[in-house]
């Protein structure tokens, strides 16, 4: 466009919140419908995919292998989605052990495990709502209860945010709800998952 580049400049609130979701996602999504306003240009929309083989399912699990040099880095802990061959929707999980293949081996290979979350997961805004405080709202994720498989509602809300009955605030589809926090079911450098009661 012939213009000078540039950067954008945010506030530090604004580099703090990135930071956290670049942590817990992997990736920033600003969702702001002035931002590109502000920063002077259009933002992308693109989403990261990696192709793996499937070695072994379970209902509550995969058994995952790809090419150690190819695809995306992937940690234990790491909060993924999974979509299967011939599957619609994708379903949330997390990496619960990684392997390398032996160095002998000619190609050498990553295996991996995924312990799967059922129910499909929504996507949400969470913030504490201790009396007091104003946090701003990051994002979480929220979980069906599954009774088949006596599973309760959580919520996935960012590392560091759980306390035993702590109050949250949540924002579905832009309807807000107040509810406390019970039980942590998984904790990782990412997220937590929780367990949760109306207020």
């Amino acid at each position: 466009g012939r213009q000078a580049f540039r950067p954008p400049m945010l506030d530090d609130q604004a580099l703090r919140r990135d930071r956290e979701a670049l942590a817990t996602f992997g990736e920033t999504r600003r969702k702001d419908s002035d931002f590109s306003e502000q920063a002077g240009f259009d933002i992308e929309s693109w989403s990261l995919t990696d192709d793996w083989q499937l070695l072994d399912q379970s209902s509550s699990g995969l058994r995952l292998s790809r090419p150690l040099k190819e695809g995306l880095r992937i940690g234990v802990g790491q909060l993924v989605a999974v979509k299967l061959a011939g599957s619609s929707n994708f379903v949330l999980g997390t990496v619960r052990w990684a392997l390398q293949s032996p160095a002998g081996e000619s190609a050498a290979m990553l295996a991996t495990g995924i312990e799967l979350y059922p129910g499909l997961a929504q996507p949400m805004a969470v913030r504490g709502g201790d009396p007091g405080t104003r946090e701003g709202f990051r994002q979480g994720l929220r979980l069906p209860a599954v009774t088949a498989l006596s599973v309760p509602e959580t919520l996935i809300v960012p590392y560091g945010t759980y306390r035993v009955g702590r109050p949250v605030e949540v924002m579905t589809q832009g309807k807000p709800e107040k509810f406390k926090l019970d039980h942590v079911l998984d904790r990782t450098q990412e997220f937590e998952r929780c367990t949760f009661t109306a207020l």
